[in-house]
């Protein structure tokens, strides 16, 4: 609601503020009819899913001054990972169906991973989506499989999809969490 998206579905895993808990993360909840095991199963795709984005955004993201800090950062507040691979820095991933958003900045604290796939095998060499910055007048067209990396501050935006059945999915580190993390070390204190 906060960037006036529109879908058809939009699903959030990983870690985010415990609704009731000061400096307290907690997991994204099933649907309380949901299966242990299907629960269990699901995160541990999802973990696979966001490692090898992550393995692949790694090849940018490394070799800006911003990852160093980052790292330090999460290390130091014991920040959770979606991906379960040593060095994943992923907090929170969110997949929309039949996806569009409006302009809007997030207020993360690190670079955003996206991509898209289409349910129809058809589709996969069709663009899906266009990734848009209005201020700078450029929009990318990604296609299933494309990864982009990009900076969550700047404004940005996400066509409607071209293809029903399609997903636009990301990998990110919300403020929220990592404030919510430094409160729960009492980093506020200092």
């Amino acid at each position: 609601n906060q960037n006036r998206g529109v879908s058809s579905r939009y699903v959030c895993f990983g870690y985010r503020k415990e609704q009731k808990k000061s400096g307290e993360l907690g997991e994204y909840a099933f649907k309380s009819n949901t299966p242990a095991n299907v629960a269990e199963r699901i995160n541990e795709e999802i973990a696979t899913f966001v490692g090898k984005m992550e393995k692949v955004g790694n090849n940018l993201t490394s070799q800006i001054p911003e990852h160093n800090h980052f790292v330090k950062c999460k290390n130091k507040l014991d920040l959770p990972s979606v991906a379960k691979d040593k060095g994943a820095l992923s907090t929170q991933f969110s997949i929309g169906e039949n996806y569009w958003s409006q302009g809007h900045t997030d207020a993360d604290s690190f670079f955003t991973l996206l991509s898209a796939v289409s349910a129809k095998a058809e589709d996969h060499n069709e663009v899906l989506y266009y990734f848009c910055y209005p201020e700078y007048k450029m929009k990318i067209p990604i296609k299933s499989g494309d990864l982009i990396v990009f900076n969550p501050l700047k404004f940005h935006s996400c066509s409607n999809c071209k293809y029903e059945n399609s997903f636009i999915f990301s990998a990110y580190v919300s403020e929220k969490t990592v404030m919510t993390a430094a409160i729960g070390k009492e980093l506020h204190k200092i």
